[in-house]
């Protein structure tokens, strides 16, 4: 069974396991239905199960795999931070933006989408399309003049070829 994330359905011939090991004390030895036994305590929740890497936090309740840290940073685009909110802009203003590629593969940022960006510019460390070395980060910095709409509430879409991440200004202009 190959590792999953939130929601997938674990078997019956997983959930009957985990609930050995659950009842189990943590000085008991693990005997699986593969004749492999542990001396070691099988820890349910923060490692994988004994025996069985593929699994890990089972829910014994819910019959669900739950997602560890690395399925949350890992794999993913991130925009750190994808919302920034300025409040009363009352001088001009810059935002340095991180954006992430926590795949453990090459990702191609193909380009950048504005929207309501009037009064605001992107400096970006290259020109797209920007090709993102796996685990590479590279920061972008937003500039906000005072001079625009009173109102802000602009946008810069990032366009990944596996997706797109959001990232949201807003505030308002004083002067």
């Amino acid at each position: 069974m190959a590792n999953t994330i939130n929601s997938t359905p674990i078997s019956s011939e997983y959930h009957t396991l985990a609930e050995e090991i659950y009842s189990l004390d943590y000085k008991s030895a693990l005997q699986d239905p593969y004749g492999k036994s542990s001396e070691s305590p099988a820890f349910l929740y923060g490692t994988a199960i004994q025996g069985y890497p593929d699994i890990y936090h089972a829910d014994l309740l819910g019959q669900y795999l739950l997602s560890t840290i690395g399925d949350n940073w890992y794999n993913h685009i991130h925009v750190v931070p994808s919302t920034i909110v300025l409040g009363n802009l009352l001088s001009a203003q810059e935002v340095e933006i991180e954006v992430w590629n926590g795949f453990f593969e090459s990702k191609t940022l193909n380009d950048i989408t504005e929207y309501n960006t009037d009064g605001m510019e992107l400096s970006e460390p290259g020109a797209t399309p920007l090709v993102y070395d796996p685990l590479e980060s590279k920061i972008y910095s937003v500039n906000v003049a005072v001079i625009g709409p009173a109102a802000i509430d602009g946008e810069y879409k990032f366009n990944f070829d596996v997706y797109s991440m959001l990232l949201s200004l807003t505030g308002n202009r004083v002067v």
